[in-house]
């Protein structure tokens, strides 16, 4: 077993200087001019590179910011940027007379700022909203990113699928279709790269490469009209015989944490690493060369992330001075977590001409909306649609989002929809909206199961049980799915339901929850979720807190995807006080996933320890009638009924 780590040197493609012509810098500005362009042309840059600002080519003194690959509104001798003030920070920057412009190919997860000008909304610093709201982009998936060892013939060989690729349909049914056509790329160095099978038309091909880096792009069409978007792909080839492409050896792991949301690592390096090198915010992937490589699969990659901060030390020792660097990276979404979020609100119109308009009113729109229009994830990162297909089919009149960050948004408009969904990330870095199968239907309940611990596998476990009940009651209102289900007078109203869990009698317990934002298929369907939850909150028994050796489970867990994990503690391992019911292959979802990193002279030796929830399914809740239905013969009721109901 060896892990092998890949931190990413990221290649100049461009170096020209500042040019303010003589004049004083303007700030906010979102375009620079350049003159004296000493390394590569402006023709090469692509949308998402990373743009410094500094004393010194290479330099970021004087602030980084991301690139904007815009229509020939402009002359060359002005690159595009994102809307920056004055600073020094990410999306800051400081316009200096002659000073540097470093542009790297280098992707990372940024946010996209909104600017409201002159009464008018712009995405993106200068996006407006015509021939972009009745067009919405499709989505390139190009797959995660992946690093192997080069066969003997100095290749590494790679399949990559754009199946994944989607796009919105203006037709009801089915609401997202697959992508018109593909266009692969690389821009590595020509001989350093070669097809091998497909060609880079077709929505599957397999490309090998020489030793070093090589960044991948794909660019889709679809949708109605035709719109395109491309996506990064990072690959490493490895050649551990050769230092210069070997990756990092000498590292430890010190803190890995998995949850639904995403992943967090942090590495402690015995190595030097220049920042000119090394920027802040690069580019990290780890791996497994235990895990078998497949040039189809991912399975062997552990994390796909970015640098987000350090932590260095130095220690005198009786022989020697001791030095490290400790770094912390996220994976998108946590990165997303890092990101701001902006008030706004979307609402159907047929022929939609402003951003706060869109003519596929469904909480799938809306997730992508935030992810495409605020920030560069859909660019880096895979945006999975395999699960979410509920999602657009919840229709709405009007939603909104006021969330701190940018994964908050996102996950609130996915729990909006009954039953519950949650946004994920996966270990190689692909963004999902899954179902949460605690809260659904027990029939409608998936039966994957990822792994099974049993007496064999687990080495300890700890649990609470609590009979009394914590939650007393919940009562939920939802919306009916659809634009205009009701019409009282020619104006179109939203149907509201509502339910009790347990049911108009509340339980013992002390605590009660009103939930008024969900949107649902039927009162059925609101029933069953809500039921379900009460249970779910009210469950006698907590997470089971479990330690395996790393060895003795399933490669393949991720937590982005809910499949059950089994659970079987035999009666010689139980407690004093016995678990409520025979305890044999017990269904539950892994909630937490901790790897806990122990280096010994010997080798390596990793531990996972799971926070476990065990499958909880309730008694449907109590419909709930919010005002009964006022015959017209009573018009003054009749008006407070439809003025409620709207």
């Amino acid at each position: 077993m060896a892990l092998r780590l890949y931190l990413h040197k990221p290649k100049v493609v461009f170096t020209a200087q500042v040019d303010l012509g003589g004049n004083a810098a303007v700030y906010p500005q979102y375009v620079i001019a350049f003159k004296n362009v000493t390394v590569g042309a402006y023709t090469a840059l692509r949308s998402g590179m990373t743009v410094l600002l500094g004393t010194a080519p290479g330099k970021d003194d004087y602030g980084r910011l991301r690139y904007r690959e815009m229509d020939d509104l402009y002359p060359t001798n002005v690159m595009h940027v994102g809307r920056f003030s004055q600073g020094i920070g990410d999306g800051e920057g400081t316009l200096v007379e002659n000073s540097y412009i470093t542009v790297l190919e280098d992707y990372r997860v940024w946010a996209k700022i909104p600017w409201f000008h002159g009464g008018a909304i712009w995405k993106d610093s200068e996006v407006a909203s015509f021939n972009n709201v009745d067009r919405p982009r499709p989505v390139a998936n190009g797959g995660p990113g992946t690093a192997g060892q080069v066969d003997a013939a100095g290749w590494l060989t790679v399949t990559f699928n754009g199946n994944n690729s989607w796009a919105f349909s203006t037709a009801s049914s089915p609401p997202v279709v697959g992508a018109a056509s593909f266009l692969w790329a690389c821009t590595s160095t020509a001989g350093t790269w070669e097809v091998v099978s497909g060609s880079l038309t077709t929505a599957i091909v397999t490309l090998r490469f020489k030793k070093g880096f090589h960044q991948v792009y794909l660019t889709v069409t679809g949708g109605s009209p035709v719109q395109s978007h491309t996506c990064q792909v990072p690959v490493f080839a490895c050649d551990p015989s050769d230092p210069a492409n070997a990756g990092i050896t000498a590292f430890h792991v010190t803190n890995h944490t998995h949850t639904f949301v995403g992943q967090e690592m942090s590495i402690e390096f015995f190595t030097p690493l220049p920042r000119d090198q090394y920027p802040d915010g690069t580019l990290m992937m780890l791996w497994d060369d235990a895990i078998f490589y497949d040039p189809t699969m991912r399975w062997h990659m552990q994390f796909i992330g970015w640098h987000q901060s350090d932590a260095a030390s130095t220690r005198a020792e009786d022989t020697a001075t001791l030095h490290s660097a400790t770094m912390t990276f996220y994976d998108v979404n946590k990165r997303l977590e890092s990101l701001p979020g902006f008030t706004q609100a979307v609402k159907y119109d047929a022929a939609p001409v402003q951003w706060t308009q869109t003519k596929l009113p469904n909480l799938l729109y809306y997730c992508w909306y935030l992810l495409y229009w605020h920030s560069t994830a859909c660019e880096v990162a895979d945006f999975l649609v395999d699960r979410a297909q509920m999602l657009a089919t919840m229709e709405f009149v009007e939603v909104g989002s006021d969330r701190a960050n940018l994964y908050a948004q996102v996950e609130a408009i996915a729990m909006f929809c009954n039953p519950d969904h949650h946004f994920t990330c996966s270990r190689q870095g692909e963004l999902r909206l899954v179902v949460d199968p605690q809260v659904q239907n027990a029939s409608d309940r998936g039966t994957t199961v990822w792994d099974h611990f049993d007496d064999s596998k687990w080495t300890e476990i700890s649990y609470t049980y609590a009979r009394p009940p914590r939650m007393g009651q919940i009562r939920t209102m939802a919306m009916l799915a659809g634009r205009n289900k009701v019409d009282v007078g020619g104006v179109p109203t939203i149907p509201v339901i509502a339910c009790d869990a347990p049911g108009d009698s509340r339980g013992q317990g002390e605590q009660e929850l009103e939930n008024s934002h969900k949107i649902t298929v039927s009162q059925f369907s609101l029933n069953v979720v809500e039921g379900n939850r009460y249970a779910r909150l009210n469950a006698r028994v907590g997470l089971f807190n479990i330690s395996v050796p790393l060895e003795k489970m399933y490669s393949g867990l991720d937590l982005s995807i809910p499949n059950w994990v089994l659970l079987t503690i035999s009666d010689a391992n139980k407690s004093e006080r016995e678990l409520p019911a025979t305890f044999t292959a017990q269904r539950g979802l892994v909630q937490e996933m901790n790897i806990a990193y122990d280096y010994q002279p010997t080798g390596l030796i990793r531990t996972v320890s799971f926070s476990w929830e065990m499958e909880t399914s309730g008694k449907p809740a109590q419909t709930h009638v919010l005002w009964p239905d006022v015959p017209e013969a009573e018009p003054a009721l009749a008006a407070a009924a439809r003025e409620a109901r709207s």
